[in-house]
């Protein structure tokens, strides 16, 4: 098949949204779709989504988008590459079955197991073999607290997997998981590129048993099944790639191609990120991770926990009456509240709000950070906010 009128289809497993795009060969988009994940919160510090809406989800938004770009056009997809939030742990029986829903990067129950794992390790090592500080949005932690409180559901456990991970296995039946997500789960040694000895002893557990296979970002992982085929309308035999981190695929989108380029990205959290040629020092509050594009080695990043998860919190919170001026004038409440914020002072008057409301990761490394608004008057700054 020559790449005249060919197709691929990126997704994107956002924590809030699951969206994806079909492009022609020319990079024009042809088609897309969308839907909002649904959260879980069965207690305090818990947050989890349920992979089988997820895949529900997935199947809709497949099916959108072949039925809007045409039967003729689907034989012509060429590949498919999915990313997603990161880090996860979805815990599947050898079936494949989910076991339990998945806890998200937000989830920060196991702050004790991280402490323990911690105190079994000792921290310079633990930061030596994964090459950041710990923090309780990783994995480790994670696979103990489950360990811990559900042995049963532990015991049936094949494999720990991420979201992009289990969509591509509905897809294929085939089980990887990217390199970059395993670099961010903090159970990769990031000397060997292999699941950690050291860290799955300190759990108790065999790592290279319990998380899947590694591929990289770009190898071909399986195909579409004639099963899968037949729930999302795509057509059978479509190759599908490992994909990556959104974090990664943020990176790619912004265009970073030279050492010394940097970025941002924002969603429900962001990740300020910058190319180098070396690691950085273990004890500076980035992430070191190798880095897929061609001529940029390492990648030093910088993962905030709550940016529009913030910003989502303030409108469920106190932005009622500035909901309701914006349905009545027909906006986004994001873009009302973005017109709001051009007529505020400079400074905002001495306001300082701090996000730290699930911890924070960079810059501070600190499960127990907790948010606050300082320099709060006794005005109201949202009709006066040019005092």
């Amino acid at each position: 098949m020559g790449l005249e009128n060919t197709y691929v289809i990126g997704m994107d497993m956002g924590t809030t949204n699951i969206k994806a795009v079909a492009l022609g060969n020319d990079g024009r988009v042809v088609a897309d779709a969308s839907l909002p994940n649904k959260f879980y919160n069965p207690g305090l510090n818990m947050h989890e989504q349920d992979a089988n809406e997820w895949w529900q989800n997935v199947q809709y938004i497949f099916n959108t988008i072949t039925e809007r770009i045409g039967i003729e056009a689907v034989k012509k997809i060429r590949g498919i590459c999915i990313s997603s939030h990161t880090v996860s742990l979805l815990p599947v029986a050898e079936n494949g079955m989910p076991l339990y829903r998945a806890l998200t990067y937000q989830d920060s129950r196991s702050v004790g197991e991280l402490r323990e794992i911690i105190e079994k390790i000792g921290y310079k090592q633990f930061v030596r073999i994964v090459g950041g500080q710990p923090s309780v949005a990783f994995l480790p932690n994670k696979i103990l607290w489950f360990k811990h409180h559900e042995p049963e559901l532990f015991q049936r456990t094949k494999h720990f997997m991420q979201a992009s991970s289990y969509i591509n296995y509905k897809l294929t039946g085939v089980i990887t998981s990217d390199i970059d997500q395993g670099l961010r789960t903090q159970c990769m040694d990031i000397g060997t590129l292999e699941w950690s000895e050291v860290i799955g002893d300190a759990i108790g557990v065999n790592l290279k048993e319990l998380l899947p296979p590694i591929k990289l970002i770009d190898e071909v992982i399986g195909y579409v099944t004639p099963e899968a085929a037949k729930v999302t309308g795509l057509a059978a035999g479509i190759p599908v790639l490992a994909g990556c981190s959104d974090a990664m695929a943020a990176m790619y989108a912004t265009g970073m191609s030279r050492l010394g380029d940097c970025g941002e990205s924002s969603g429900t959290t962001s990740l300020v990120f910058v190319g180098s040629d070396v690691k950085s020092a273990p004890d500076v509050p980035v992430v070191t991770r190798p880095c897929a594009i061609e001529g940029m080695p390492w990648v030093f990043d910088a993962p905030i926990q709550t940016s529009g998860a913030a910003i989502r919190w303030f409108i469920d919170k106190f932005a009622k009456e500035e909901t309701e001026n914006a349905v009545l004038q027909g906006q986004n409440i994001y873009e009302y509240l973005n017109e709001m914020a051009y007529t505020a002072t400079p400074g905002s008057n001495g306001l300082i709000f701090f996000p730290y409301l699930l911890g924070e990761r960079a810059p501070l490394w600190n499960d127990y950070a907790r948010g606050m608004f300082i320099g709060m008057r006794m005005v109201n700054l949202f009709v006066a906010p040019n005092l």
